[in-house]
């Protein structure tokens, strides 16, 4: 419902340009939360099932979705890519704030190595800038 209310209030499509599912990742979050979540990394059957009602629901208003490698790891961004995300991301330069939560995905991701994960899957990679244009 809050996304039906934003894709309203926003005016689609428009504002936003690309859905990025966020995972939470608590092994290093304090103890009650990691409690009330009951895990502390993410599950990645989880994350793929969302990721495709994310795509059926948010298909014609957002038509960028990415994951996660940073959550997921990149095995798990590469299977999201068969789930309905169209954007492996970037590489960024240095992540932390998810790898101090306990993420195991890494701080930083080289080209080629994206370029291969979407190879992989037969797919043809493209650089994108920010805004998708």
């Amino acid at each position: 419902r809050s996304l039906q209310q934003k894709a309203r209030n926003q005016g689609y499509p428009g504002l936003i340009t690309e859905f990025i599912l966020l995972p939470f990742v608590g092994q290093e979050a304090p103890k009650p939360l990691r409690h009330r979540v009951g895990r502390d990394q993410p599950v990645l059957k989880d994350a793929l099932l969302l990721t495709a009602v994310a795509r059926i629901f948010l298909g014609n208003w957002i038509k960028n979705h990415q994951p996660s490698w940073v959550k997921l790891g990149l095995a798990g961004a590469t299977d999201a890519l068969k789930w309905g995300c169209n954007d492996i991301g970037g590489t960024l330069m240095e992540e932390h704030i998810t790898t101090m939560a306990g993420a195991m995905g890494g701080t930083c991701m080289e080209v080629e190595t994206l370029q291969a994960a979407i190879q992989s899957l037969g797919r043809p990679y493209q650089q994108r800038d920010t805004i998708y244009s």
